[in-house]
Formats: C-alpha cells, structure tokens, sequence
C-alpha cells in the first residue's frame, strides 16, 4: 500500500512540474497529493507508536546519516527520521547537528519524540556556528573522515531504497559524488544561464557540470571533501542560503565529479515543514540562488573550469 501511494504521489508530482495540467485540473491533483501525504503519514505514525522500537542504527558499515534542522521544523523531523531508520539498507550513525545559537536551551528544548530517537542510537550534536544548512556536511565531513556522508533533508519523507539507490551508484562511480536527483549546470559563450534554465542530469552520468541536489539525499566518498569547503568566512559571504552551490564550486575547483542515478522518485514533503524554507527565500525568481552563484563564479573564476 506504502509503495503504491509514493507511486501516485510522484506521477502527481511530476504532472504539476511539467505544467502540462489545466489550472482547475492542478488544484484538484494538490487536493489528492495532500491527502496521500496524511494517510501516508498517519500510517507512519501509528507504526511508531505500536510497533517495537528496535535501534535505528547498527552495523559496521561506515554509512553516516547526516542533517541539521532549525526550530521551526525540529517537531516534525523525528518523521525523516523514520524513513532513515526503514532503509533497505541501515546506516552506522545518523547525526543530527544543531546550532546553540537557534537552541540555546540545548536538549531540554527538543520535542519528546525526537528524545526517544537519541534513545535508539540517534547522535544530536550541538555547535557554536549558525551554518544554517550547511550544517549537514560541515561536521560530519570533518568528524568521520574515513566513512561515506549520506546528507539528507529535515522536512522530507525519503523512499525506503534512498541509501541502497545511493550505495550502487558509488559502485559504478566510485571516486563521483553521488546523487539521486541532479541537474545538469548549463552556459553559452562563457556565461553561465539562469539557475532556472539549468536542466534535470542525464541518468547514469558523471561529470563536473552535474549539480547535486541535496533534496534526494547525496552520498560523499571520503575522497570527495577537500579543505576548501570549511571556509566559514566564505561560506557566509558568497553563499549562506546555498549549500548545494557553494558545495559544487569547491568540487569544480577540485576537479571533482558528481554522478546521478536513474529516476528517483521525489520524497515526500512533510506537511507544516514549508512555511520557512531555502526554498521559498530562493524562490523569487530564483534570483537569490543567481546571486549567489554570481558571487561564487567571480570569487572562484568558475567559468574557466568550463
């Protein structure tokens, strides 16, 4: 039942992307995406609450689950939590890491459900710098050198073969960064195009110009993580509200590859999780995303690496 409703979900997803619906038609298709996503989830939540609770890590094999969230969507992430802790394949760790500065109460502040997590085996680790999402990676890079980094999203529901998708890529590209959903950058006579003019990656690619698109989950060999990255000053001047671009111009400037798999179908976003997002400051236009992309290329010279 699970797998049939992701199913409907996603060709409802993509039909609303491709803006090939009439505009009365679209609304309806949001109607009944809504109410997949609260059956979906009410069947989640009853399974958490009924169902033995085993330990939602194990195992030697240096898969590290890694994300950040922010106070106005940590209620709600102990939900991706429990689609990490129902992979196919189950991590050794999963880290959530938050900013002091957002809970200065530290864990007293953290909802209960989220508490029982830690119980499990879930690792909350508390840091003095506000890196927004960067949060996800900066850490987990630097703590675990010698493990594959699978970052993920607080505000989605990830399809149970996530990790597994992510792992096969790794073998058939094993020195690439690997991600289930990728766009492909795009330029003409030197100049790069919009962000909106970017394109969905060809499946079963990699090369430079593949942009990892953190929404999907992306795994990170060990080989995939050069210094460059852990410059805070940089980060917060070209590139605060984007982490998947400051990410690919220190992989462009490190000759670094970035593969996409076959197509993977969208999670599922978890309802009140989108009333503060990168999504929507990003979203005017994308203009902000331009911006900072702009700022990377001039900082960097992207450009020449292509």
């Amino acid at each position: 039942m699970s797998d049939k409703l992701y199913k409907i979900y996603n060709w409802i997803e993509l039909k609303i992307e491709e803006q090939k619906v009439i505009k009365p038609l679209e609304i309806f298709l949001k109607i009944i995406k809504k109410l997949i996503v609260l059956i979906f989830l009410s069947k989640v939540i009853l399974r958490y609450h009924f169902y033995k609770k085993k330990p939602i890590v194990f195992g030697e094999n240096k898969i590290v689950v890694s994300l950040t969230s922010f106070p106005g969507r940590i209620s709600k992430v102990w939900l991706t939590l429990n689609s990490i802790e129902h992979q196919t394949i189950v991590p050794s760790k999963i880290c959530l890491y938050l900013s002091n500065e957002e809970f200065p109460q530290g864990y007293a502040s953290l909802p209960s459900r989220l508490k029982r997590y830690v119980d499990r085996g879930l690792e909350i680790i508390f840091v003095k710098d506000n890196l927004r999402s960067h949060l996800k990676y900066f850490y987990a890079f630097q703590t675990f050198k010698e493990s594959y980094i699978v970052t993920v999203d607080d505000d989605l529901y990830y399809p149970k073969d996530t990790i597994e998708r992510l792992l096969k890529l790794n073998n058939k590209f094993p020195a690439s960064i690997c991600a289930n959903l990728s766009n492909e950058i795009v330029y003409e006579e030197g100049c790069f195009l919009s962000y909106l003019k970017w394109k969905k990656a060809a499946p079963f690619s990699s090369c430079k110009f593949n942009l990892a698109l953190g929404v999907g989950g992306v795994l990170y060999p060990p080989t995939s993580r050069p210094v460059q990255l852990f410059q805070k000053t940089k980060i917060r001047s070209l590139a605060y509200y984007a982490d998947d671009l400051w990410l690919k111009a220190i992989q462009i400037i490190n000759d670094i590859e970035v593969a996409v798999g076959e197509s993977f179908p969208h999670p599922m976003v978890i309802p009140s999780t989108q009333k503060i997002s990168l999504k929507k400051i990003n979203s005017q236009n994308d203009i902000l995303n331009d911006e900072q992309w702009e700022k990377l290329n001039k900082h960097f010279d992207l450009i020449h690496f292509f």
